[in-house]
C-alpha cells in the first residue's frame, strides 16, 4: 500500500517548467526533452527521486551547488542554480544538463526561488483553508491537536514533524494535493523577519499564536521583539481571516491588526469551556458543551493549546462531538509530553526547552501525586544568548523549591549557572557537565527504585532520551 502511494505521488505533477520560470522570475539555462514537469521538490540531494526538482541552498559552512550532480545521479531532472554559480560554472552546468538530460533554471537567490515556487503552487488550491500556528512553544503540539480535530470533518494535511522554517514551510506546502480541504502549518523562526517571510508563502486564512515566551530571546533580545515577530503571522490577513491569541501581557498589542478578527482565549473563560479537571498522567478532563472530554496530553500548558484549538474550531462550525472526537484522538509525539512506563514512570519532554516550557514541566510534575521518589533531570536550554545565565539560575531556583526528591542538572550552561548561587535545600542535588553524560546515567541508575517518577526536560541537542534504557530496565 505504501509503495502504491509513493508511485501515485511520483506521477503527480507539481509544476511545469514554464510555471517554475514564471513564479521565480528565472532564466532558462537548458531545457531538456525528458520531462516538462516535476513531481517533488528537495533541498537535500540524498532525498532526490525520479523527476525531482533540486534546489541547492547556500549555508554558512557549505554551498549546496556542489551536490547538483549527486542529485541528477539520483534521478533529478530539474535543478536551480543562482546567477553567481552560473557565471562561474556555466560550461560545467550545461555539460551536466546534457549528460543527465536535465533542465536548469537560474535565479538571483535560491531560497527566495523555493519560497516563490511554493507560493505559486499553493495558489493552485484556492479552496484550501490554510491555518498557520506560531508561538514561543507548543507549536507542534497545537498543530497536532488542531489537525486531529479538523480530520474529523475534512481531508486535512499538516506539517510533518516540525518542518516550520524558511525552508521547511515551503517544502511542507509542496505536500498539498487536490483532495485536501484544509492545511495546518507550523511557522517557526531562527532570525528576525522569518515569520513574515514564510507567512507571505502561506497566506493563512486563520492563525494561532500559542504564547509569547523567552524562546529565541538570544536572537531577538526582548519579549516585546518576540511578540512583534510572532504577530507577523497576521500580516497577510484579509478581512475574513481569524486570529487567536492567549490572554497575556501582549494580548492588546497582538490584537491590533489592520485586517481580520482576532480573538482572545483565556484559561478561565467559562463561555468557552465549563471547567477543566486535572487527570494526572492520563491528561485532563475538559467539560465542553455538555461533553466530557478526556484529553490525553498531560499538563496545564497542553490544555491551553487545546483551548486555542477549540476556539478556532468552534468559530469554524465544528460540533461539540467532532471537537470531542478530535481531542480524544490526539497522541503525544516523541519527546513532547510523553508519559511512559517501564521500571519507573517517566515524563519525556525533551524535544525542546525554554524557560516557560521548563517551568511548566516542573509545575506539572509537581502536581503528580505519588508515594514513590521523584527524580527531575533538567538539562541546559539553548538559544538564550546573554540571558542564558540569568534564565538558568531562575530554573535552578524553581527546581530547588519543587516537589522532587532528587535533582540532576546536566549541561555546561546549567552547570555554570550554579556559580554564585546560595543554595539551601534538603534535596539531593547532582550536577554534570555536557561531557559527563555517562556519570549522569550511572547516578540516576543507582538512585532509581521500582515505580519511581522521573522528569526528563532539556533542549533537543542534550539528547536526554539516551536515559530511556535506564528508565525502562532499571538496574537489570
Amino acid at each position: 500500500m505504501a509503495k502504491e502511494e509513493e508511485n501515485k505521488d511520483s506521477d503527480y505533477s507539481l509544476m511545469t517548467l514554464e510555471e517554475l520560470l514564471r513564479s521565480t522570475d528565472g532564466k532558462l539555462v537548458h531545457d531538456a526533452d525528458s520531462s516538462k514537469s516535476f513531481s517533488s521538490v528537495v533541498i537535500d540531494s540524498r532525498n532526490v527521486k525520479d523527476n525531482s526538482l533540486f534546489i541547492p541552498l547556500r549555508g554558512e559552512n557549505q554551498d549546496g551547488h556542489i551536490y547538483i550532480e549527486s542529485a541528477l545521479k539520483n534521478g533529478g531532472k530539474f535543478f536551480i542554480a543562482d546567477f553567481d554559480h552560473l557565471n562561474q560554472n556555466e560550461a560545467g552546468l550545461l555539460s551536466l544538463c546534457k549528460k543527465y538530460n536535465a533542465s536548469c533554471v537560474a535565479v538571483k537567490n535560491n531560497l527566495k526561488a523555493l519560497q516563490d515556487a511554493a507560493r505559486f503552487y499553493l495558489s493552485k488550491f484556492p479552496n484550501l483553508y490554510k491555518i498557520g500556528i506560531t508561538g514561543s512553544s507548543g507549536k507542534t503540539t497545537t498543530k497536532e491537536i488542531l489537525s486531529s480535530i479538523y480530520s474529523q470533518k475534512y481531508n486535512t494535511i499538516s506539517t510533518k514533524g516540525n518542518l516550520n522554517s524558511e525552508t521547511g514551510l515551503p517544502l511542507s506546502v509542496f505536500e498539498v494535493r487536490p483532495e485536501h480541504e484544509a492545511g495546518i502549518f507550523e511557522l517557526g523562526m531562527n532570525r528576525r523577519g522569518e515569520i513574515a517571510e514564510i507567512t507571505s508563502v502561506l497566506l493563512p486564512n486563520a492563525a494561532i499564536i500559542t504564547n509569547i515566551g523567552a524562546a529565541h530571546i538570544g536572537i531577538l533580545g526582548t519579549k516585546q521583539a518576540i511578540a512583534e515577530e510572532k504577530k507577523e503571522i497576521f500580516s497577510y490577513f484579509n478581512d475574513d481571516a481569524l486570529g487567536f491569541v492567549p490572554d497575556c501581557e501582549f494580548t492588546e498589542f497582538l490584537k491590533d491588526v489592520s485586517h481580520g478578527s482576532i480573538f482572545t482565549v483565556s484559561d478561565n473563560d467559562s463561555s468557552l469551556v465549563q471547567r477543566v479537571e486535572d487527570a494526572g498522567v492520563s491528561g485532563s478532563k475538559i467539560f465542553y458543551r455538555e461533553e466530557e472530554i478526556l484529553f490525553p496530553l498531560p499538563g496545564a500548558y497542553n490544555v491551553k493549546n487545546a483551548l486555542l484549538c477549540i476556539a478556532l474550531a468552534e468559530k469554524k462550525g465544528f460540533s461539540a462531538k467532532e471537537i470531542k472526537s478530535g481531542l480524544e484522538a490526539v497522541r503525544a509525539l516523541f519527546g513532547r509530553s510523553q508519559v511512559l512506563h517501564g521500571f519507573v514512570t517517566y515524563f519525556l519532554d525533551c524535544y525542546n526547552a525554554n524557560p516557560d516550557s521548563m517551568k511548566s514541566a516542573i509545575e506539572f510534575c509537581d502536581s503528580i501525586n505519588t508515594e514513590f521518589t521523584k527524580h527531575y533531570v533538567l538539562a541546559s536550554m539553548l538559544e538564550l544568548g546573554t540571558e542564558s545565565d540569568y534564565e538558568h539560575k531562575k530554573i535552578i531556583e524553581a527546581a530547588l523549591n519543587c516537589d522532587a526528591d532528587n535533582l540532576y542538572f546536566f549541561g555546561d550552561d546549567i552547570f555554570s549557572a550554579f556559580e554564585g548561587l546560595k543554595l539551601s535545600s534538603s534535596k539531593k542535588i547532582y550536577k554534570f557537565k555536557t561531557n559527563e553524560f555517562e556519570l549522569l546515567k550511572e547516578m540516576l541508575k543507582e538512585n532509581l527504585s521500582k515505580d519511581d517518577f522521573v522528569l526528563l526536560k532539556g533542549s533537543r541537542s542534550m539528547e536526554l532520551e539516551r536515559l530511556e534504557s535506564v528508565l525502562k530496565e532499571g538496574n537489570v
